[in-house]
């Protein structure tokens, strides 16, 4: 230890019953929130790494003194799901964050959106997530034609190739050495989503990308809202609809119109390969059945080749599934929020099979004639959850997880619906055991209470 870092430690004044000094930061983050730290965390925090500057989009590590307040800057209360510990930040506001498991782990690291509350895991571990956000605009699909490899271009004054940053160094020493091979100029960038999935490294946003580079086709490359507009198409309805399946929702007009354009044939303007964006599905339905991308596509897929049943069982598992885990911009499925808050309720709609949905959910989370644009919506949806806890007097574990439902499976419309969750919460997490979990959301409820309601 420094004598820099042992002076910073010592004005330092973490919640600490027996009043002593902690002698890491490790030992003080782990105290702070009564967690257990892998030894890649304990490293992150007492190596000095995260003082240093990133290498990809995330750049910004969190300061472990920031993490030991009591109401930490860098949480976003309600819009952030409150067993998120943020790490490390891309100067625009989405964060790299630590998603506290049940056991008092880390479970894995999730990419969190602050646009609109959505998140993706992004690894079992930040050493993962790291060197997977250097690796993202190299991967095939949609981005890559804005990708310019990692080290093939020459870094601006002062600024280190991104392999020699530090904390894709510190990233790169808790991972095989084989994958440092992928962030070199000459690597074939369709060996890296492969030798990722191959060693079990970033394995959901990989194949997140994999989905997204199977469905991508010439329609959802070229097409601009400007075109859309041409044929008094709607951008965020009508041509959303038409990306996400040119070859069943692409009007005949409008396709022949642009294959003479763009000089292509319908096939080429048009295809997609929803076979492999359903094996990809397949896995993650299984691995993590919390994603509601996972249904929503695999969902889709089933239904157009016509297995109605297997469509259903998908679309219903994404209709429980948390809206900010749909990746719905992304995917162009956000399409049907005039029908539903959710893609799979508004396809079990269409399917006529709500019936496979709770009657009371569809009611809160359809609204008014399936309208989910009108009303208070969301806290009617927080209400059923609510309603479920009253009803069925569930054990403290399954309390906890319908009160994150209550504040995380849409939102709510009000920050003191929120406010009203957050002692039931954290009191669930206690009697279940789950001490992270309930000390890291005491910090969310202290920001939501600083911020917006202490005057």
């Amino acid at each position: 230890m420094t004598t820099e870092l042992a002076s910073r430690l010592t004005l330092v004044d973490p919640i600490n019953a027996a009043g002593a000094s902690p002698s890491r930061w490790s030992d003080a983050i782990a105290q702070r929130y009564s967690l257990r730290l892998s030894p890649e965390l304990v490293d992150w925090f007492d190596s000095g790494v995260c003082d240093g500057a990133g290498g990809g989009e995330f750049d910004e590590p969190v300061s472990p003194e920031v993490l030991l307040e009591r109401a930490p800057e860098v949480v976003w209360p309600a819009l952030m799901p409150p067993d998120l510990l943020p790490l490390v930040g891309n100067r625009l506001g989405d964060w790299l964050c630590a998603k506290i498991a049940a056991n008092d782990t880390v479970g894995e690291i999730v990419y969190w959106y602050h646009g609109g509350g959505d998140w993706l895991p992004y690894g079992k571990s930040l050493p993962e997530a790291i060197l997977f956000d250097v690796l993202a605009d190299r991967l095939p699909g949609r981005r890559q034609r804005h990708a310019i490899p990692a080290a093939s271009h020459p870094a601006r004054r002062g600024e280190l190739p991104i392999e020699q940053r530090p904390l894709v160094q510190w990233a790169l020493q808790h991972l095989p050495t084989e994958l440092r091979a992928l962030l070199k100029a000459d690597q074939d960038l369709d060996e890296i989503a492969p030798t990722l999935l191959r060693h079990e490294v970033a394995e959901i946003p990989v194949r997140c990308a994999c989905v997204l580079t199977a469905l991508e086709s010439e329609l959802r490359r070229r097409l601009t809202p400007m075109e859309a507009a041409e044929f008094g198409a709607d951008w965020e309805y009508d041509a959303a609809r038409w990306i996400f399946d040119p070859q069943r929702n692409l009007p005949d007009s409008v396709r022949d119109l642009l294959c003479q354009r763009w000089q292509l044939t319908p096939e080429q303007l048009t295809a997609q390969d929803w076979s492999a964006a359903q094996r990809h599905c397949d896995v993650m339905s299984v691995e993590r059945p919390d994603l509601g991308w996972v249904h929503d596509i695999g969902g889709a897929a089933a239904r157009r080749d016509g297995r109605m049943d297997l469509a259903a069982s998908c679309f219903v598992r994404g209709a429980m599934s948390s809206v900010f885990t749909d990746q719905a911009i992304r995917f162009r499925t956000h399409f049907e929020s005039d029908r539903a808050a959710k893609f799979s309720v508004a396809n079990l709609i269409q399917m006529d099979r709500v019936d496979a949905l709770p009657a009371a959910y569809l009611a809160a989370i359809s609204g008014h004639g399936y309208g989910a644009g009108r009303g208070p919506w969301r806290d009617a949806i927080a209400d059923y959850w609510l309603e479920q806890i009253s009803q069925k007097q569930p054990d403290q574990a399954t309390r906890y997880h319908w009160l994150m439902k209550a504040g995380w499976d849409v939102g709510c419309d009000s920050l003191e619906k929120y406010r009203s969750i957050f002692d039931p919460l954290i009191d669930a997490a206690e009697q279940s055991g789950q001490m992270a979990r309930a000390n890291v959301a005491r910090s969310h409820r202290a920001c939501l209470l600083q911020r917006y309601f202490i005057k």
